[in-house]
């Protein structure tokens, strides 16, 4: 109580969600040590309603939060994405291609999907709910060797014998 009056004191937190990528080389693969780059934007963000856009969207405050690097099989996140009202969240997730000859890499964005909601304290809840395959933005590219036919001409100078 202050000076008479009931204070009450409400504390709002908003709640945190990673997006975790995977990188995976199909193919016989040479070992080239490459190192994937991935880039995460914003698509689109609705109100429980559906129809009411949220904007703006919110992204990962942290610095290059929205980039992620890693090698073949790795699994990496973006940085902490934080919400504050319940809604559903789109983002898309695009590799940039690199330059390894006979790579054929997959740069088609890969949506996901983020769901935030109340549960019953009020608190909010965030799931992906959708863009994940065994857990992760799993993006695929596939090696294939280059083959590359060499000319070849035989030159003999000199004195030849008959044949």
């Amino acid at each position: 109580m202050t000076n008479g009056n009931v204070e009450i004191t409400n504390t709002f937190t908003p709640v945190t969600k990673q997006i975790p990528v995977k990188k995976i080389v199909s193919g016989n693969t040479p070992d080239t040590g490459e190192v994937f780059t991935f880039t995460l934007t914003s698509v689109s963000a609705f109100k429980p309603d559906g129809t009411t856009a949220i904007t703006p969207i919110p992204m990962p405050t942290n610095t290059n939060g929205n980039k992620v690097q890693i090698t073949a099989g790795e699994i990496g996140n973006f940085g902490a994405i934080s919400f504050n009202q319940p809604g559903t969240y789109t983002y898309a997730v695009t590799e940039t291609a690199g330059s390894t000859p006979g790579m054929h890499y997959d740069t088609d964005p890969h949506n996901v999907t983020i769901t935030v909601s109340s549960d019953n304290s009020g608190a909010l809840v965030a799931n992906i709910t959708d863009g994940l395959t065994n857990g992760n933005v799993e993006i695929t590219n596939t090696f294939t060797p280059v083959t590359k036919q060499i000319p070849v001409k035989k030159i003999v100078s000199g004195n030849t014998p008959d044949t």
